[in-house]
């Protein structure tokens, strides 16, 4: 049996949908490689200019998550086309929130 390789991801989505998905698993090998190389580390964490971001376009209600799973990007990417809220659920139950303005129901003034 073939187990798939938990990779950590950064997501961010607004009410628009997904508007980023980036895995960090990925940026942290470029850095390694590149000090092998002998190179300067090229990959920056861009955590702080999606909070930013966030912070100054409260009317789309951004959320933005760091999550661990087995399932590819473009898998992820997939969900996120298909059937948003079902993807947008499970990141929220397994992921740690870094931000979030979400609106829920009690948040209505009826």
């Amino acid at each position: 049996m073939r187990m798939d390789r938990l990779r950590k991801y950064l997501v961010m989505w607004c009410n628009e949908g997904l508007e980023t998905l980036i895995d960090l698993d990925e940026g942290e090998q470029e850095n390694i490689l590149a000090v092998l190389r002998g190179d300067k580390p090229t990959w920056r964490n861009p955590i702080q200019h999606m909070i930013l971001r966030a912070k100054f376009n409260q009317q789309r209600h951004y959320e933005i998550y760091v999550f661990e799973s087995t399932i590819p990007e473009v898998s992820i990417r997939q969900f996120f086309r298909d059937n948003p809220q079902v993807i947008v659920d499970a990141i929220r139950n397994v992921g740690n929130e870094l931000y979030s303005d979400r609106k829920t129901s009690k948040d209505l003034i009826t």
